[in-house]
């Protein structure tokens, strides 16, 4: 879970900071009036929400972290491509930016709650959703400050250096910022990663622990049979000597096991005193 919040903190400041930047370029660098540039991402909305039915039904047939690796992935590619935005840039090209970014934030946001909650009880479920929306408002507010911070030092660093128009140079400043936008996003994706890395070693544990009492379970269910004979005392000598001979070949299958235990952790055998 918490890896999860980690890939969802890096993503919320990736999508909620672009939604920032992109308007502020419509606007001032483009001339585009506020009500033009909100209703640019009116078409942005719908294709997330139909993405977000199909990806969540895709999550039965395909592993969910592949669909939102998918989907980090073309929204990186979205805010790259942003990133060369310029004064000149068509308004079919800036339409097929932020189509591109929806249909990235739809593949990845109901897979990436699923493998955020899949493992954890029905107890935790309503505590660990209030978690995840709270950190994603967070993540987002720290991203728009960060993006903020970033998009003004290099507007000003455009302005002293270069003789360009203001429009130009503050074009330059937002798509700095967005270049930043889509590193902050592909991180999301190598979290991502190492979040998969954990589960196939917590599979891995787990086969081992099964196999493990496994093969405890035989010998362990043998002494204790043979043990109860001896305690009946009603054997004779040859039953009791093929009892004890039984209990000492599972004594010693159980010391073989615990110094390949032992080999396992990087233990040396005459190091150890068992």
């Amino acid at each position: 879970f918490g890896i999860s919040m980690a890939v969802l903190t890096l993503f919320a400041i990736g999508m909620l900071g672009g939604t920032y930047l992109l308007p502020l370029y419509m606007q001032r660098g483009l001339g585009y009036t506020a009500l033009a540039a909100g209703s640019m991402f009116l078409p942005v909305g719908v294709i997330q929400g139909v993405l977000s039915a199909v990806s969540g039904y895709l999550t039965r047939y395909v592993r969910p972290l592949l669909l939102s690796a998918a989907g980090i992935l073309i929204m990186a590619l979205s805010f790259w491509l942003a990133s060369r935005f310029t004064l000149h840039t068509t308004h079919g090209h800036i339409l097929f930016i932020l189509y591109l970014r929806g249909f990235g934030m739809g593949l990845t946001f109901a897979p990436l709650n699923l493998f955020s909650l899949k493992n954890l009880t029905q107890q935790d479920m309503a505590a660990a959703a209030g978690i995840s929306n709270s950190i994603k408002q967070l993540a987002g507010s720290i991203g728009i400050a960060l993006l903020t911070v970033i998009f003004s030092a290099r507007t000003s660093y455009h302005a002293a250096h270069e003789t360009v128009s203001a429009a130009q140079t503050y074009v330059e400043g937002v798509t700095d910022a967005l270049r930043v936008v889509a590193v902050i996003t592909l991180a999301a994706l190598v979290a991502a990663y190492h979040y998969e890395r954990l589960q196939e070693l917590n599979a891995r544990q787990s086969r081992f622990v099964a196999d493990l009492t496994h093969e405890l379970k035989t010998p362990l269910t043998s002494l204790i049979g043979y043990a109860d004979l001896l305690r009946g005392g009603t054997l004779d000598a040859e039953r009791r000597r093929t009892a004890a001979e039984a209990l000492y070949h599972e004594s010693a299958r159980l010391e073989s096991l615990s110094q390949q235990l032992l080999a396992l952790n990087g233990l040396q055998a005459d190091g150890v005193v068992l």
